[in-house]
């Protein structure tokens, strides 16, 4: 075997595993009724550089989200202000693994129902940038963040019809 063709075998193992890790951290949900699909993680990418690269116009504030239980109830008022005529739409949730494994695809409708256990599947209360809550519509129609940053949280949104 090349070194080429081993070092892409590494990496499909190191993807297959990451996918097996995100699968059991995501149980609890299924169990539940969750449902979802992995999306490529080339595109899980490139949307979330578009999101954090700050080129989406959107209405931005400081929150002072500190516990789960309040970041549920902030993100489901917000869905419900700015997202309820999209509640069947196909949306993305980023998690730390993303950008190997793809976001996870579901219904906005769905994300809604298990926001709790999707809060806990992204380690939100772990409060690094990575644990934020980012869901998004692919083609930017409607995106809801809540990101932890040093100050607390920031919680962004955009809806364009």
């Amino acid at each position: 075997m090349t070194s080429s063709k081993l070092a892409e075998k590494l990496k499909e193992n190191k993807r297959y595993l990451l996918i097996k890790e995100v699968k059991e951290r995501l149980n609890n949900c299924t169990k539940k009724g969750f449902i979802y699909q992995f999306t490529e993680a080339e595109l899980s990418r490139k949307l979330l550089d578009t999101v954090l690269s700050n080129s989406i116009v959107g209405i931005v504030r400081e929150v002072g989200v500190i516990s789960k239980k309040e970041a549920k109830q902030l993100l489901k008022e917000t869905i419900i202000t700015v997202g309820s005529e999209r509640i069947n739409d196909i949306v993305y949730l980023f998690h730390p693994q993303s950008d190997e494994v793809g976001a996870i695809k579901s219904t906005l409708k769905d994300c809604i129902e298990h926001l709790d256990c999707l809060l806990d599947f992204i380690e939100f209360e772990d409060q690094l940038l990575s644990n934020s809550f980012i869901l998004m519509e692919p083609s930017f129609t409607f995106v809801i963040c809540l990101f932890h940053t040093e100050y607390g949280c920031e919680l962004f949104y955009a809806k364009n019809l």
